[in-house]
């Protein structure tokens, strides 16, 4: 079977029944330790910082590029 046919079932199924025609699994995700501990970590610089940054995104990305170019250098 092609993905384009794969496709066109999956779609005329869909439209028939206007739900997916399988059945979706939630996984139960659990971060692991390190994980946690960046949500910390995020959580308390949101506490203890001034996070507002009025640089403009063109800005912000010539000064990734800038950035990434200085540290090819190295």
């Amino acid at each position: 079977m092609t993905t384009s046919a794969a496709v066109e079932i999956f779609l005329a199924k869909f439209v028939e029944s206007g739900k997916f025609p399988f059945q979706i699994e939630v996984m139960d995700y659990q971060p692991n330790d390190e994980t946690k501990k960046s949500f910390e970590e995020t959580e308390e610089m949101r506490k203890t910082s001034d996070l507002m940054n009025d640089e403009d995104l063109t800005s912000y990305f010539e000064r990734m590029k800038n950035e990434a170019a200085e540290e090819v250098v190295k």
